[in-house]
């Protein structure tokens, strides 16, 4: 299964052993200096407001106590939207292709994708992609933010595609579920081809939650009960396989789109 990604190309500054991860929630910026791939230092800064999200991105700059650093960014699923495109393949150009792809949210979010950067990873040949995007305001707000405290900004993706990389069970079929503060996100494929991605805010019980999403994701898309899931849980840099309990007589929850 073709991993989902979103990324950024490294901007060309001098090569460094040192690197900083960032990741960015509503409420708070959690991060790691990293040495080769070894953690150093971490630490957690506290997000007041919108508007205060640059001076806690500063902050967090100068308690690494790092200089000219590469800065990886993943962003939490709050930022983030998705979307299935059909048969990505079917493009002849990649403007054709970029224009399906914003296709994809426009139907759904109307103009503003105009605004958004989108980003498609591809499953199977001839199988459905999943499209990501950001509002491109933001990002430049990072790159612009870093380059001023002179770090360069390195990749860019959400804390999905990263938790989806470690921890989901691999083979032509399966879904994959990630849990953050709030935020419930959900991810489905078979035949090597993404079939469903929701976003949802968390429930206070997370649990039925989750099977309640699951068994109307089985019967809207026929898989089979014995489909391979994983969820897992992402609070500040700690990523967390977990597991459900059997399952309960609950009746099915509604689906609340991002």
């Amino acid at each position: 299964m073709t991993a989902l990604k979103h990324g950024m190309a490294a901007l060309g500054a001098k090569a460094s052993r040192a690197s900083i991860v960032l990741v960015v929630f509503p409420d708070q910026l959690s991060w790691q200096l990293k040495h080769g791939s070894k953690v150093v230092k971490q630490g957690v800064q506290a997000i007041t407001s919108p508007q205060a999200m640059q001076q806690a991105l500063i902050n967090a700059l100068k308690q690494t106590g790092a200089s000219a650093c590469r800065v990886d960014v993943r962003l939490s699923s709050h930022f983030m939207r998705f979307a299935i495109v059909g048969n990505p393949d079917g493009a002849r150009s990649q403007d054709e292709l970029a224009l399906i792809s914003r296709h994809a949210f426009e139907r759904v979010h109307g103009e503003i994708v105009s605004t958004w950067d989108i980003r498609l990873s591809y499953g199977a040949i001839g199988q459905s992609g999943l499209a990501s995007a950001v509002d491109q305001a933001l990002l430049e707000k990072l790159k612009l933010t870093l380059e001023s405290a002179g770090h360069h900004l390195g990749k860019v993706e959400p804390t999905l595609m990263q938790a989806f990389n470690r921890l989901a069970p691999s083979g032509p079929r399966g879904i994959f579920a990630l849990k953050e503060a709030g935020r419930l996100a959900l991810l489905a494929w078979q035949q090597g081809g993404w079939v469903a991605v929701q976003l949802q805010p968390l429930s206070t019980d997370w649990q039925a939650q989750v099977q309640d999403s699951l068994a109307r994701l089985k019967l809207q898309l026929g898989l089979a009960e014995d489909t391979p899931l994983q969820i897992a849980s992402l609070a500040a840099n700690e990523l967390e396989a977990l597991a459900l309990p059997a399952p309960r007589n609950i009746g099915l929850a509604s689906q609340v789109a991002a």
